[in-house]
């Protein structure tokens, strides 16, 4: 009977034990779990970040290189519009300096232009030369009445007319031999202004085109 009773203690004894080491094992199997489960979801957790931080540098270099060919874009079409702009004005110019003046203007440019180059050039044996529109101008008494005048500046002249030239109107004259020119054409007046007037369709340009557009 004895023998029996102490069977039955160990037995329980044995079975008590195995039952708190399956408590622990449980126990740990969950731990080991857990900690699992946090790795994965700290590594997920990195991995988006990464993700969406590679995304959003992406997305800002994106932007940065629209927004760079967007301003290209846009300074090409401003230069392209001033230069057609520049083109429509000095077309305009010619257009007026060819067809807009009175025969009186274009002989009353032709004196000027005479008398200021032959007064720049001091006189001497000059040729003038001018378009074959304003060529019937250039008579004797035109420029004997030059002569006269710069005669009484003390600039004592010779002038003869030339053979015509390509140009709008206004006049070219020569010294020494065709050495020395003065250019008091039209045509040279128009590209002595095209500076200024490019300068001033840039700064129209500028005044329409939004601010981020760096000029």
């Amino acid at each position: 009977m004895a023998n029996r009773q102490g069977v039955e203690a160990l037995a329980h004894e044995i079975i008590s034990s195995a039952h708190e080491r399956a408590d622990e094992m449980v126990a740990a199997a969950r731990a080991r779990a857990a900690d699992e489960v946090r790795r994965a979801e700290e590594e997920a957790a990195a991995t988006r970040a990464r993700v969406v931080g590679q995304a959003q540098l992406e997305a800002v270099q994106e932007r940065t290189r629209v927004e760079a060919a967007a301003r290209m874009e846009a300074r090409q079409h401003i230069l392209a519009t001033r230069e057609a702009l520049i083109s429509r004005v000095l077309e305009e110019a010619r257009a007026q300096l060819t067809g807009g003046l009175s025969p009186q203007e274009r002989r009353a440019a032709l004196e000027k232009a005479v008398f200021a180059s032959a007064a720049a050039l001091g006189g001497g044996r000059l040729t003038v030369r001018t378009n074959r529109q304003d060529a019937p101008f250039l008579t004797p008494e035109l420029l004997e009445g030059l002569t006269r005048r710069l005669a009484a500046r003390g600039i004592a002249a010779e002038l003869e007319p030339g053979p015509t030239a390509d140009i709008l109107g206004g006049a070219i004259v020569t010294g020494d031999g065709g050495r020395v020119i003065i250019d008091h054409s039209f045509d040279a007046r128009l590209e002595q202004h095209l500076l200024e007037l490019r300068n001033q369709a840039w700064e129209v340009l500028r005044e329409a085109v939004p601010e981020w557009v760096a000029l």
